[in-house]
Protein backbone atom coordinates (compact mmCIF):
# COMPACT_ATOMS: atom_id res chain seq x y z
CA UNK A 1 0.00 0.00 0.00
CA UNK A 2 1.42 3.66 -0.98
CA UNK A 3 2.24 5.99 1.81
CA UNK A 4 -0.81 8.74 0.24
CA UNK A 5 -3.40 5.47 0.21
CA UNK A 6 -2.64 5.22 3.67
CA UNK A 7 -2.69 8.92 4.45
CA UNK A 8 -5.95 9.39 3.09
CA UNK A 9 -7.33 5.93 4.71
CA UNK A 10 -6.51 7.42 8.03
CA UNK A 11 -8.00 10.91 6.89
CA UNK A 12 -11.21 9.69 5.79
CA UNK A 13 -11.43 7.44 9.06
CA UNK A 14 -10.93 10.41 11.46
CA UNK A 15 -13.16 12.53 9.89
CA UNK A 16 -15.78 10.28 8.97
CA UNK A 17 -15.06 11.07 5.40
CA UNK A 18 -14.80 14.44 3.91
CA UNK A 19 -17.48 16.68 1.76
CA UNK A 20 -15.24 17.06 -1.75
CA UNK A 21 -12.10 15.99 -3.57
CA UNK A 22 -10.58 19.64 -2.72
CA UNK A 23 -11.08 19.27 0.52
CA UNK A 24 -8.94 16.09 1.34
CA UNK A 25 -6.60 17.90 -1.24
CA UNK A 26 -6.01 20.34 1.49
CA UNK A 27 -6.24 17.56 4.18
CA UNK A 28 -3.09 15.28 2.42
CA UNK A 29 -0.73 18.74 0.81
CA UNK A 30 -1.91 16.89 -2.67
CA UNK A 31 -3.19 17.46 -6.15
CA UNK A 32 -6.66 16.99 -6.71
CA UNK A 33 -5.75 15.04 -10.40
CA UNK A 34 -3.15 12.91 -8.07
CA UNK A 35 -5.85 12.42 -5.13
CA UNK A 36 -8.33 11.71 -8.13
CA UNK A 37 -6.14 8.04 -9.20
CA UNK A 38 -5.47 7.68 -5.48
CA UNK A 39 -9.28 7.27 -4.75
CA UNK A 40 -10.11 5.31 -7.88
CA UNK A 41 -7.62 3.25 -6.41
CA UNK A 42 -8.85 2.45 -3.14
CA UNK A 43 -12.46 2.00 -4.94
CA UNK A 44 -10.84 -1.29 -6.62
CA UNK A 45 -10.18 -2.52 -3.43
CA UNK A 46 -13.51 -1.57 -1.93
CA UNK A 47 -12.32 0.50 0.88
CA UNK A 48 -13.66 4.04 -0.49
CA UNK A 49 -16.99 4.76 -1.95
CA UNK A 50 -18.28 8.47 -3.44
CA UNK A 51 -21.37 9.78 -2.39
CA UNK A 52 -21.56 12.42 -5.28
CA UNK A 53 -18.93 14.53 -4.59
CA UNK A 54 -18.16 13.34 -0.95
CA UNK A 55 -15.97 10.54 -0.35
CA UNK A 56 -16.28 8.52 2.30
CA UNK A 57 -14.51 4.84 3.70
CA UNK A 58 -16.91 1.84 2.48
CA UNK A 59 -18.80 0.41 5.04
CA UNK A 60 -18.48 -3.70 3.69
CA UNK A 61 -16.74 -6.18 5.91
CA UNK A 62 -12.73 -5.76 4.63
CA UNK A 63 -13.65 -2.03 5.66
CA UNK A 64 -14.48 -3.05 8.97
CA UNK A 65 -11.25 -4.92 9.69
CA UNK A 66 -8.90 -2.38 8.46
CA UNK A 67 -10.64 0.22 10.48
CA UNK A 68 -9.67 -1.99 13.54
CA UNK A 69 -6.11 -2.34 11.94
CA UNK A 70 -5.99 1.50 12.07
CA UNK A 71 -7.06 2.13 15.48
CA UNK A 72 -4.67 -0.54 16.67
CA UNK A 73 -1.15 -0.44 14.65
CA UNK A 74 0.52 2.10 12.61
CA UNK A 75 -0.56 1.59 9.12
CA UNK A 76 3.16 2.36 7.67
CA UNK A 77 4.90 -0.01 9.73
CA UNK A 78 2.63 -2.85 8.58
CA UNK A 79 1.34 -2.22 5.18
CA UNK A 80 3.57 0.15 3.41
CA UNK A 81 5.07 -0.44 0.26
CA UNK A 82 5.97 -4.49 -0.12
CA UNK A 83 5.32 -5.31 3.62
CA UNK A 84 1.85 -6.09 3.04
CA UNK A 85 3.06 -8.17 0.49
CA UNK A 86 5.25 -10.07 2.82
CA UNK A 87 2.56 -10.46 5.29
CA UNK A 88 0.46 -12.36 2.84
CA UNK A 89 3.43 -14.90 2.32
CA UNK A 90 3.21 -15.19 5.94
CA UNK A 91 -0.31 -15.88 5.87
CA UNK A 92 -0.23 -18.69 3.74
CA UNK A 93 2.69 -20.55 5.34
CA UNK A 94 5.18 -19.84 8.01
CA UNK A 95 8.51 -18.91 6.91
CA UNK A 96 12.18 -18.29 8.03
CA UNK A 97 14.07 -15.10 6.86
CA UNK A 98 15.72 -17.12 3.94
CA UNK A 99 12.76 -18.37 2.53
CA UNK A 100 11.52 -14.78 2.58
CA UNK A 101 14.42 -13.41 0.80
CA UNK A 102 13.90 -15.16 -2.23
CA UNK A 103 10.61 -13.55 -2.55
CA UNK A 104 12.07 -9.79 -0.85
CA UNK A 105 15.23 -7.91 -1.02
CA UNK A 106 17.23 -8.64 2.10
CA UNK A 107 17.22 -4.97 3.28
CA UNK A 108 13.08 -4.82 3.53
CA UNK A 109 12.60 -8.32 4.69
CA UNK A 110 14.62 -7.28 8.08
CA UNK A 111 13.58 -4.09 8.47
CA UNK A 112 9.89 -5.54 8.00
CA UNK A 113 10.12 -8.52 9.90
CA UNK A 114 11.63 -6.39 13.10
CA UNK A 115 8.89 -3.68 13.02
CA UNK A 116 5.79 -6.59 12.59
CA UNK A 117 7.89 -8.31 15.90
CA UNK A 118 7.42 -4.61 17.35
CA UNK A 119 3.63 -4.16 16.68
CA UNK A 120 3.46 -7.72 18.12
CA UNK A 121 1.87 -8.81 15.49
CA UNK A 122 4.21 -11.79 14.12
CA UNK A 123 6.21 -14.52 16.16
CA UNK A 124 8.55 -17.19 15.61
CA UNK A 125 8.93 -20.78 16.25
CA UNK A 126 11.85 -22.45 15.19
CA UNK A 127 13.07 -19.94 12.75
CA UNK A 128 10.08 -19.79 11.20
CA UNK A 129 7.94 -16.73 11.33
CA UNK A 130 4.07 -17.01 11.13
CA UNK A 131 0.91 -14.00 12.31
CA UNK A 132 -0.14 -14.08 15.66
CA UNK A 133 -2.34 -11.19 15.48
CA UNK A 134 -6.09 -12.18 14.71
CA UNK A 135 -6.62 -8.91 13.58
CA UNK A 136 -4.16 -9.26 10.84
CA UNK A 137 -5.63 -12.25 10.08
CA UNK A 138 -9.00 -11.16 9.35
CA UNK A 139 -8.04 -8.25 7.37
CA UNK A 140 -5.45 -10.15 5.05
CA UNK A 141 -8.75 -13.10 5.11
CA UNK A 142 -10.41 -10.66 3.97
CA UNK A 143 -8.73 -8.81 1.38
CA UNK A 144 -6.64 -11.94 -0.21
CA UNK A 145 -7.11 -13.51 -3.53
CA UNK A 146 -5.34 -16.35 -2.31
CA UNK A 147 -6.85 -17.84 0.37
CA UNK A 148 -10.49 -19.91 -0.08
CA UNK A 149 -12.01 -19.20 2.37
CA UNK A 150 -11.67 -15.27 1.15
CA UNK A 151 -14.82 -13.39 0.32
CA UNK A 152 -16.31 -15.66 -2.60
CA UNK A 153 -18.81 -16.21 -5.19
CA UNK A 154 -20.13 -19.79 -5.66
CA UNK A 155 -23.02 -21.90 -6.23
CA UNK A 156 -25.03 -24.52 -4.04
CA UNK A 157 -27.78 -26.61 -5.38
CA UNK A 158 -30.89 -26.02 -4.60
CA UNK A 159 -31.16 -28.77 -1.16
CA UNK A 160 -28.03 -27.25 0.03
CA UNK A 161 -26.59 -24.90 2.08
CA UNK A 162 -24.70 -22.18 0.28
CA UNK A 163 -24.00 -19.20 2.58
CA UNK A 164 -23.50 -15.52 2.18
CA UNK A 165 -26.39 -13.28 0.02
CA UNK A 166 -27.82 -14.64 -2.75
CA UNK A 167 -26.57 -12.85 -5.94
CA UNK A 168 -25.86 -13.43 -9.89
CA UNK A 169 -28.62 -15.81 -11.46
CA UNK A 170 -30.67 -15.90 -8.15
CA UNK A 171 -31.59 -12.33 -8.23
CA UNK A 172 -31.89 -11.37 -12.13
CA UNK A 173 -35.45 -12.30 -11.68
CA UNK A 174 -35.94 -9.16 -8.97
CA UNK A 175 -34.51 -7.01 -11.99
CA UNK A 176 -36.32 -7.93 -15.05
CA UNK A 177 -35.01 -10.65 -16.34
CA UNK A 178 -37.41 -14.55 -15.29
CA UNK A 179 -34.46 -16.97 -14.94
CA UNK A 180 -34.63 -19.25 -12.25
CA UNK A 181 -31.77 -21.45 -12.42
CA UNK A 182 -31.65 -25.16 -10.86
CA UNK A 183 -28.73 -24.09 -8.31
CA UNK A 184 -28.58 -21.15 -6.02
CA UNK A 185 -26.07 -18.64 -6.34
CA UNK A 186 -24.25 -16.83 -2.97
CA UNK A 187 -22.08 -14.23 -2.33
CA UNK A 188 -19.62 -14.62 1.10
CA UNK A 189 -17.97 -11.78 2.43
CA UNK A 190 -18.66 -8.29 3.74
CA UNK A 191 -21.03 -6.60 1.32
CA UNK A 192 -24.59 -5.90 3.60
CA UNK A 193 -25.91 -5.41 0.35
CA UNK A 194 -25.08 -6.13 -3.55
CA UNK A 195 -25.29 -3.37 -6.36
CA UNK A 196 -27.15 -4.31 -9.97
CA UNK A 197 -23.03 -4.02 -10.87
CA UNK A 198 -21.92 -7.07 -8.20
CA UNK A 199 -25.24 -9.36 -9.74
CA UNK A 200 -24.15 -8.61 -13.23
CA UNK A 201 -20.14 -9.34 -12.67
CA UNK A 202 -20.78 -12.46 -10.18
CA UNK A 203 -23.00 -13.88 -13.35
CA UNK A 204 -20.13 -13.13 -16.16
CA UNK A 205 -18.01 -15.07 -13.79
CA UNK A 206 -19.92 -17.83 -12.81
CA UNK A 207 -21.66 -18.63 -15.94
CA UNK A 208 -21.06 -22.10 -17.21
CA UNK A 209 -22.33 -22.46 -21.11
CA UNK A 210 -23.60 -20.43 -24.32
CA UNK A 211 -27.10 -20.51 -22.52
CA UNK A 212 -25.88 -18.86 -18.93
CA UNK A 213 -23.82 -15.99 -20.88
CA UNK A 214 -26.84 -15.15 -23.02
CA UNK A 215 -28.64 -14.43 -20.36
CA UNK A 216 -25.97 -12.30 -18.64
CA UNK A 217 -26.22 -10.47 -21.72
CA UNK A 218 -29.38 -10.02 -21.88
CA UNK A 219 -29.45 -8.45 -18.22
CA UNK A 220 -27.07 -5.90 -19.25
CA UNK A 221 -29.29 -4.57 -21.93
CA UNK A 222 -32.47 -4.83 -19.96
CA UNK A 223 -31.07 -2.72 -17.36
CA UNK A 224 -28.59 -1.05 -19.54
CA UNK A 225 -29.41 2.40 -18.30
CA UNK A 226 -29.14 1.07 -14.06
CA UNK A 227 -25.61 -0.05 -14.87
CA UNK A 228 -22.25 0.98 -14.24
CA UNK A 229 -19.76 -0.32 -17.03
CA UNK A 230 -17.05 1.23 -14.68
CA UNK A 231 -18.01 -0.53 -11.91
CA UNK A 232 -18.64 -3.91 -13.84
CA UNK A 233 -15.12 -3.46 -14.61
CA UNK A 234 -13.73 -2.93 -11.60
CA UNK A 235 -15.65 -5.83 -10.03
CA UNK A 236 -14.81 -8.56 -12.47
CA UNK A 237 -11.20 -7.97 -13.00
CA UNK A 238 -11.25 -9.23 -8.99
CA UNK A 239 -12.07 -12.96 -9.72
CA UNK A 240 -9.84 -12.44 -13.05
CA UNK A 241 -12.49 -12.56 -15.93
CA UNK A 242 -12.39 -8.86 -17.40
CA UNK A 243 -11.94 -10.31 -21.00
CA UNK A 244 -15.46 -12.33 -20.89
CA UNK A 245 -17.13 -8.80 -19.80
CA UNK A 246 -14.89 -7.11 -22.70
CA UNK A 247 -16.10 -9.76 -24.93
CA UNK A 248 -19.83 -9.49 -24.14
CA UNK A 249 -19.67 -5.92 -24.82
CA UNK A 250 -17.89 -6.37 -28.17
CA UNK A 251 -20.70 -9.22 -29.03
CA UNK A 252 -23.56 -6.84 -27.88
CA UNK A 253 -21.91 -4.19 -29.68
CA UNK A 254 -20.77 -5.72 -33.27
CA UNK A 255 -24.10 -7.51 -33.67
CA UNK A 256 -22.62 -10.94 -33.03
CA UNK A 257 -20.08 -10.45 -34.56
CA UNK A 258 -17.05 -12.65 -32.94
CA UNK A 259 -14.23 -10.47 -34.02
CA UNK A 260 -11.77 -9.75 -31.60
CA UNK A 261 -13.76 -11.67 -29.30
CA UNK A 262 -11.37 -13.98 -27.12
CA UNK A 263 -13.68 -16.43 -26.02
CA UNK A 264 -16.19 -17.63 -28.24
CA UNK A 265 -17.14 -20.76 -27.38
CA UNK A 266 -19.54 -18.68 -24.78
CA UNK A 267 -21.36 -16.71 -27.47
CA UNK A 268 -24.65 -18.16 -29.15
CA UNK A 269 -25.11 -17.58 -32.97
CA UNK A 270 -26.49 -13.96 -33.22
CA UNK A 271 -29.65 -15.19 -34.43
CA UNK A 272 -30.46 -17.05 -31.81
CA UNK A 273 -29.73 -14.56 -29.22
CA UNK A 274 -31.81 -12.26 -30.57
CA UNK A 275 -35.08 -14.59 -30.64
CA UNK A 276 -34.17 -15.42 -26.78
CA UNK A 277 -33.74 -11.39 -26.20
CA UNK A 278 -37.12 -10.81 -27.82
CA UNK A 279 -38.89 -13.21 -25.57
CA UNK A 280 -37.79 -10.68 -22.81
CA UNK A 281 -38.74 -7.68 -24.17
CA UNK A 282 -35.84 -7.11 -25.77
CA UNK A 283 -34.60 -6.30 -29.55
CA UNK A 284 -30.65 -5.85 -29.59
CA UNK A 285 -30.74 -4.88 -33.81
CA UNK A 286 -33.57 -2.30 -32.90
CA UNK A 287 -31.61 1.52 -33.04
CA UNK A 288 -28.59 0.63 -35.01
CA UNK A 289 -28.33 3.46 -37.53
CA UNK A 290 -26.37 2.94 -40.60
CA UNK A 291 -24.70 6.10 -42.45
CA UNK A 292 -27.64 6.70 -44.21
CA UNK A 293 -29.60 7.46 -41.37
CA UNK A 294 -27.24 9.38 -39.66
CA UNK A 295 -27.06 11.97 -43.10
CA UNK A 296 -31.22 12.20 -43.05
CA UNK A 297 -31.06 13.37 -39.28
CA UNK A 298 -28.22 16.07 -40.01
CA UNK A 299 -30.07 17.54 -43.35
CA UNK A 300 -33.36 17.80 -41.66
CA UNK A 301 -31.58 19.33 -38.26
CA UNK A 302 -30.12 21.47 -40.07
CA UNK A 303 -33.33 22.91 -41.97
CA UNK A 304 -34.59 23.50 -38.52
CA UNK A 305 -31.83 25.48 -36.84
CA UNK A 306 -32.11 29.46 -37.10
CA UNK A 307 -28.76 30.16 -37.42
CA UNK A 308 -25.38 28.13 -38.30
CA UNK A 309 -23.70 25.81 -36.03
CA UNK A 310 -20.44 23.41 -36.04
CA UNK A 311 -20.65 20.30 -34.56
CA UNK A 312 -17.82 17.83 -33.67
CA UNK A 313 -18.88 14.47 -34.24
CA UNK A 314 -17.17 11.42 -31.77
CA UNK A 315 -18.10 8.26 -30.52
CA UNK A 316 -19.37 5.55 -32.76
CA UNK A 317 -20.79 7.70 -35.47
CA UNK A 318 -17.53 8.97 -36.42
CA UNK A 319 -16.58 5.61 -36.86
CA UNK A 320 -19.52 4.90 -39.36
CA UNK A 321 -18.49 7.69 -41.65
CA UNK A 322 -14.96 6.54 -41.60
CA UNK A 323 -16.61 3.08 -42.74
CA UNK A 324 -15.05 1.88 -39.61
CA UNK A 325 -18.31 0.22 -37.96
CA UNK A 326 -21.43 -0.01 -39.35
CA UNK A 327 -24.11 1.25 -37.02
CA UNK A 328 -24.48 3.14 -34.12
CA UNK A 329 -27.18 3.87 -31.81
CA UNK A 330 -26.55 6.98 -31.05
CA UNK A 331 -24.66 10.13 -32.37
CA UNK A 332 -22.44 11.89 -29.91
CA UNK A 333 -21.45 15.20 -30.79
CA UNK A 334 -19.72 18.21 -28.76
CA UNK A 335 -20.71 21.98 -28.75
CA UNK A 336 -18.77 24.77 -28.08
CA UNK A 337 -20.73 27.00 -26.33
CA UNK A 338 -24.18 26.65 -24.25
CA UNK A 339 -25.89 29.19 -27.26
CA UNK A 340 -24.76 26.63 -29.71
CA UNK A 341 -26.67 23.72 -27.68
CA UNK A 342 -29.46 26.05 -27.23
CA UNK A 343 -30.63 26.42 -30.90
CA UNK A 344 -29.47 22.52 -31.59
CA UNK A 345 -32.14 21.75 -28.64
CA UNK A 346 -34.82 24.16 -30.39
CA UNK A 347 -34.01 22.35 -33.94
CA UNK A 348 -34.18 18.70 -32.57
CA UNK A 349 -37.29 19.29 -30.80
CA UNK A 350 -39.15 20.49 -33.96
CA UNK A 351 -37.79 17.39 -35.32
CA UNK A 352 -39.68 15.67 -32.83
CA UNK A 353 -36.82 14.99 -30.19
CA UNK A 354 -37.62 15.23 -26.27
CA UNK A 355 -35.32 16.02 -23.42
CA UNK A 356 -34.58 12.78 -21.73
CA UNK A 357 -31.67 13.35 -19.43
CA UNK A 358 -29.82 15.87 -17.86
CA UNK A 359 -26.78 15.74 -16.20
CA UNK A 360 -25.11 19.01 -14.44
CA UNK A 361 -21.60 19.03 -12.73
CA UNK A 362 -19.77 22.31 -11.81
CA UNK A 363 -19.11 23.71 -15.34
CA UNK A 364 -20.18 20.62 -17.19
CA UNK A 365 -23.23 20.02 -19.00
CA UNK A 366 -24.57 17.03 -21.08
CA UNK A 367 -27.54 15.92 -22.34
CA UNK A 368 -29.71 13.26 -24.03
CA UNK A 369 -32.39 13.97 -26.43
CA UNK A 370 -34.64 10.79 -27.95
CA UNK A 371 -37.01 10.21 -30.24
CA UNK A 372 -38.95 7.08 -30.64
CA UNK A 373 -37.94 6.36 -34.17
CA UNK A 374 -34.63 7.65 -34.70
CA UNK A 375 -30.80 7.55 -33.26
CA UNK A 376 -30.81 9.54 -29.95
CA UNK A 377 -28.30 12.57 -29.83
CA UNK A 378 -25.74 12.68 -26.95
CA UNK A 379 -25.31 16.35 -26.33
CA UNK A 380 -21.72 17.71 -24.75
CA UNK A 381 -21.29 21.33 -24.24
CA UNK A 382 -17.40 22.00 -24.44
CA UNK A 383 -16.33 18.98 -21.85
CA UNK A 384 -17.12 15.28 -22.82
CA UNK A 385 -18.66 12.93 -20.20
CA UNK A 386 -17.09 15.32 -17.36
CA UNK A 387 -13.39 14.73 -18.33
CA UNK A 388 -11.75 16.21 -21.60
CA UNK A 389 -12.50 19.83 -22.96
CA UNK A 390 -12.81 20.49 -26.28
CA UNK A 391 -9.40 21.80 -27.00
CA UNK A 392 -7.91 24.07 -29.95
CA UNK A 393 -6.09 21.27 -30.98
CA UNK A 394 -8.93 19.07 -31.24
CA UNK A 395 -10.72 21.45 -33.63
CA UNK A 396 -7.57 21.94 -35.58
CA UNK A 397 -7.33 18.46 -36.41
CA UNK A 398 -11.22 17.71 -37.41
CA UNK A 399 -12.13 17.21 -40.73
CA UNK A 400 -14.99 18.51 -42.39
CA UNK A 401 -17.62 15.65 -43.20
CA UNK A 402 -17.45 16.21 -46.76
CA UNK A 403 -20.50 18.62 -47.14
CA UNK A 404 -22.75 21.25 -45.26
CA UNK A 405 -26.58 20.14 -44.24
CA UNK A 406 -27.59 23.41 -44.89
CA UNK A 407 -27.00 25.83 -41.82
CA UNK A 408 -25.25 22.98 -39.90
CA UNK A 409 -21.97 22.09 -40.08
CA UNK A 410 -20.32 18.72 -39.04
CA UNK A 411 -16.72 18.11 -38.47
CA UNK A 412 -15.33 15.03 -37.65
CA UNK A 413 -12.70 14.37 -34.44
CA UNK A 414 -9.23 12.62 -35.56
CA UNK A 415 -9.50 9.14 -34.70
CA UNK A 416 -6.13 9.93 -32.43
CA UNK A 417 -8.77 12.21 -30.40
CA UNK A 418 -11.65 9.97 -30.66
CA UNK A 419 -9.33 7.11 -29.00
CA UNK A 420 -8.41 9.52 -26.59
CA UNK A 421 -11.91 9.98 -25.42
CA UNK A 422 -12.24 6.30 -25.78
CA UNK A 423 -9.46 5.92 -23.38
CA UNK A 424 -11.38 8.55 -20.15
CA UNK A 425 -14.66 8.58 -21.20
CA UNK A 426 -15.74 4.44 -19.59
CA UNK A 427 -18.42 4.26 -22.04
CA UNK A 428 -20.65 0.92 -23.90
CA UNK A 429 -18.07 0.01 -26.82
CA UNK A 430 -15.23 1.83 -25.73
CA UNK A 431 -12.39 -0.93 -26.37
CA UNK A 432 -14.00 -2.49 -29.13
CA UNK A 433 -13.97 0.77 -30.80
CA UNK A 434 -10.37 1.75 -29.57
CA UNK A 435 -9.10 -1.81 -31.00
CA UNK A 436 -10.67 -0.66 -34.20
CA UNK A 437 -8.54 2.80 -34.17
CA UNK A 438 -5.45 1.08 -33.11
CA UNK A 439 -6.16 -1.88 -35.70
CA UNK A 440 -6.18 0.61 -38.47
CA UNK A 441 -3.26 2.72 -37.65
CA UNK A 442 -5.26 5.43 -36.88
CA UNK A 443 -3.57 7.06 -33.58
CA UNK A 444 -0.73 9.85 -33.75
CA UNK A 445 0.96 8.90 -30.95
CA UNK A 446 2.70 12.25 -31.22
CA UNK A 447 -0.27 14.21 -31.08
CA UNK A 448 -1.61 12.34 -28.58
CA UNK A 449 0.48 12.52 -25.94
CA UNK A 450 0.82 16.65 -26.85
CA UNK A 451 -3.04 16.91 -26.06
CA UNK A 452 -2.45 14.53 -23.15
CA UNK A 453 -0.13 16.96 -21.26
CA UNK A 454 -2.72 20.00 -22.64
CA UNK A 455 -5.53 18.59 -21.31
CA UNK A 456 -4.42 17.20 -17.93
CA UNK A 457 -2.86 21.17 -17.19
CA UNK A 458 -6.51 22.48 -18.23
CA UNK A 459 -8.53 20.34 -16.23
CA UNK A 460 -5.86 19.19 -13.28
CA UNK A 461 -6.96 15.49 -14.27
CA UNK A 462 -4.46 12.79 -15.05
CA UNK A 463 -5.83 11.00 -17.65
CA UNK A 464 -2.44 9.21 -18.71
CA UNK A 465 -3.34 6.78 -16.40
CA UNK A 466 -6.49 5.73 -18.12
CA UNK A 467 -4.82 5.95 -21.22
CA UNK A 468 -1.86 3.34 -20.14
CA UNK A 469 -4.79 1.57 -18.59
CA UNK A 470 -6.46 1.27 -22.25
CA UNK A 471 -2.82 0.49 -23.68
CA UNK A 472 -2.57 -2.80 -21.87
CA UNK A 473 -5.90 -3.97 -22.39
CA UNK A 474 -5.44 -3.52 -25.78
CA UNK A 475 -1.88 -5.23 -25.78
CA UNK A 476 -3.25 -8.30 -24.10
CA UNK A 477 -6.60 -8.59 -26.18
CA UNK A 478 -5.44 -8.01 -29.89
CA UNK A 479 -1.52 -9.44 -29.40
CA UNK A 480 0.04 -6.67 -30.16
CA UNK A 481 2.80 -4.35 -29.03
CA UNK A 482 2.46 -0.66 -28.87
CA UNK A 483 5.39 1.53 -29.41
CA UNK A 484 4.16 4.24 -27.44
CA UNK A 485 3.69 2.53 -24.32
CA UNK A 486 6.91 2.99 -23.10
CA UNK A 487 7.38 6.91 -24.10
CA UNK A 488 3.60 6.81 -22.17
CA UNK A 489 5.05 4.77 -19.11
CA UNK A 490 7.55 7.39 -18.77
CA UNK A 491 5.09 10.54 -18.96
CA UNK A 492 3.39 8.65 -16.57
CA UNK A 493 6.44 8.36 -13.78
CA UNK A 494 7.09 11.62 -14.33
CA UNK A 495 3.65 13.30 -13.63
CA UNK A 496 3.23 11.38 -10.36
CA UNK A 497 7.04 12.25 -9.45
CA UNK A 498 6.26 16.06 -10.02
CA UNK A 499 3.34 15.55 -7.49
CA UNK A 500 5.39 13.18 -5.05
CA UNK A 501 8.10 15.43 -4.36
CA UNK A 502 6.01 18.57 -3.48
CA UNK A 503 8.15 17.37 -0.31
CA UNK A 504 11.53 15.89 -0.36
CA UNK A 505 12.18 12.26 -0.70
CA UNK A 506 14.80 9.78 -1.25
CA UNK A 507 14.89 7.15 -4.05
CA UNK A 508 13.87 4.72 -1.90
CA UNK A 509 10.61 6.50 -0.23
CA UNK A 510 9.35 7.45 -4.05
CA UNK A 511 9.90 3.51 -5.19
CA UNK A 512 6.93 2.89 -1.84
CA UNK A 513 5.06 5.23 -2.67
CA UNK A 514 4.77 5.02 -6.20
CA UNK A 515 5.49 1.45 -6.90
CA UNK A 516 7.52 2.20 -10.04
CA UNK A 517 10.79 -0.02 -10.63
CA UNK A 518 13.66 1.86 -8.77
CA UNK A 519 15.94 1.94 -11.87
CA UNK A 520 13.16 3.93 -13.77
CA UNK A 521 12.90 6.46 -11.22
CA UNK A 522 16.38 7.07 -10.60
CA UNK A 523 16.65 7.29 -14.84
CA UNK A 524 14.04 9.96 -14.98
CA UNK A 525 15.05 11.68 -11.80
CA UNK A 526 18.38 12.40 -13.27
CA UNK A 527 16.83 13.50 -16.30
CA UNK A 528 13.99 15.92 -14.48
CA UNK A 529 17.64 17.05 -12.60
CA UNK A 530 19.32 17.83 -16.10
CA UNK A 531 16.05 19.89 -17.31
CA UNK A 532 15.88 21.99 -13.81
CA UNK A 533 12.87 20.94 -12.79
CA UNK A 534 14.24 19.08 -9.49
CA UNK A 535 16.75 19.61 -7.70
CA UNK A 536 18.87 16.76 -5.05
CA UNK A 537 20.14 17.98 -1.84
CA UNK A 538 23.68 15.34 -1.70
CA UNK A 539 24.95 16.50 1.63
CA UNK A 540 23.43 13.59 3.66
CA UNK A 541 23.26 9.98 3.58
CA UNK A 542 20.51 9.57 1.14
CA UNK A 543 19.89 12.28 -1.64
CA UNK A 544 17.05 14.12 -1.32
CA UNK A 545 14.96 15.03 -4.14
CA UNK A 546 12.83 18.14 -4.54
CA UNK A 547 10.42 19.80 -7.26
CA UNK A 548 12.10 23.57 -8.12
CA UNK A 549 8.86 25.50 -8.70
Amino acid sequence: MRRIEIKVLEELKNRGGVETLVELAELTGKSKGWLSEVIRGLERRDFVRREGRKIRLSSNYETRVLNSLMSSFSLEKLLLGKREDILRSLFLKPKSISELEKEFSKSMVYKSVRDFEELGVVGVHEGNYFIISAELKEFLKATSHLDPEKIIIGKAGRGEEGGGIETAFSKFSEYGVEYYPKDRYFYKGGEEQLTINHILAHAIALAEDKKQFAICSIFYLKNRDRIDDKAVREEVSKYDCLDRWLDMKAYISGGGSLEGVKNRELFLPWVEFVDKARVYGLNPDKNKYPTVNLEKQFELLGERIKREVTVYLLGGANLIFRSLKDATKDIDIVLESKEDFEVIEEGLKRMGYESRVELLGEDIKSFVLEHEREPRFDIFISRVCRSLVLSEGMKERSERLGKDFCKLKVRLLSLTDVFLLKCVTEREGDVEDASVIVKRGGVDWGDLMEELEMQEKATGIFFSFSVLDMVEILEERLNIKIGAKRKLISYCLERALLVALEKPKTIKELKKELEFPEHLIYNKLKKMEKEGRIEVDRDGKLNLYRRIR
